[in-house]
C-alpha cells in the first residue's frame, strides 16, 4: 500500500518506503488535536529515518535509560575547574617550568602533561602565599612548548608580601587531544608555595 487511505474515521499511515510488519501507525482521525498531530508527525520521521537507516535501532535504543533533559546533564559536567600546578616550597630560579604532579623544571620539554581530551582553558587564577620585596613573578600557560596569551603577575614593592592573588579573566585558549600543557614561572627574586587554576570547558 503506497498511500494514505481512509478506513471510517481511522487514517492507516504507510508508506512504501516503511511499511513493514514491525513499522506501522494506526490513529483515529477524530481523536487528532494539534498537539496529536505533531506527535504522529514526529513519529512518521522517526519511522522513516528508521527504515532508511539514517537512525538505528540501536542508536534509538540509547535513549532507553535516559532519566532528565540530555542538555541539563551536559552543561552540569562540561565545566570543571582544575588546578593545573602547586608547587610548596621556596622558588628563586629565574624560570622554571611545572604542571600537574606539582614538580618543577628548568625545562618545559621534560615536565609538559599530555591532553587527552579536547578542552578551552579559561579564567586562570593565581596564588602565592609568600613573595620577598622587589620581586615579580610572571606565570604564563604554555601549550606545546610556546608561550600563550593567558598570564598573571604578582608584584610587590616595600616589603614581603602574604597570599598574593591574580588573574588573567580575559583570554583564553583551546587544547586538543594529543597538544601539552605546562606553566612557566619567571621571577627576579624569591617566591613560595604557588596554585595556579583555572576553569575547563570540554
Amino acid at each position: 500500500m503506497a498511500t494514505d487511505q481512509k478506513i471510517s474515521d481511522m487514517t492507516l499511515i504507510t508508506s512504501a518506503s516503511i511499511l513493514s510488519t514491525d513499522y506501522f501507525t494506526l490513529v483515529k482521525a477524530s481523536d487528532l488535536t494539534n498537539k496529536k498531530a505533531t506527535v504522529v508527525e514526529s513519529a512518521k520521521t522517526i519511522l522513516a529515518n528508521l527504515a532508511s537507516g539514517a537512525i538505528s535501532e540501536t542508536e534509538l535504543g540509547y535513549l532507553n535509560t535516559v532519566s532528565s533533559n540530555i542538555q541539563t546533564q551536559l552543561n552540569a559536567k562540561i565545566n570543571t575547574t582544575v588546578l593545573i600546578a602547586a608547587l610548596t616550597g621556596s622558588y628563586n630560579t629565574a624560570t622554571l617550568y611545572s604542571t600537574f604532579n606539582g614538580n618543577a623544571a628548568l625545562s618545559a620539554d621534560s615536565i609538559q602533561f599530555v591532553v587527552p581530551y579536547p578542552f578551552t582553558l579559561s579564567l586562570l587564577n593565581c596564588r602565592v602565599q609568600t613573595q620577598t620585596s622587589s620581586t615579580t613573578t610572571t606565570i604564563t600557560i604554555m601549550k606545546n612548548g610556546v608561550a600563550t596569551a593567558m598570564t598573571c603577575s604578582f608584584i610587590t614593592t616595600g616589603s614581603i608580601s602574604t597570599g598574593l592573588t591574580a588573574s588573567d579573566l580575559v583570554n583564553t585558549v583551546s587544547f586538543v587531544a594529543g597538544d601539552t600543557i605546562s606553566i612557566k614561572m619567571v621571577t627576579n627574586n624569591t617566591y613560595a608555595n604557588l596554585t595556579v587554576s583555572a576553569l575547563a570547558t570540554f
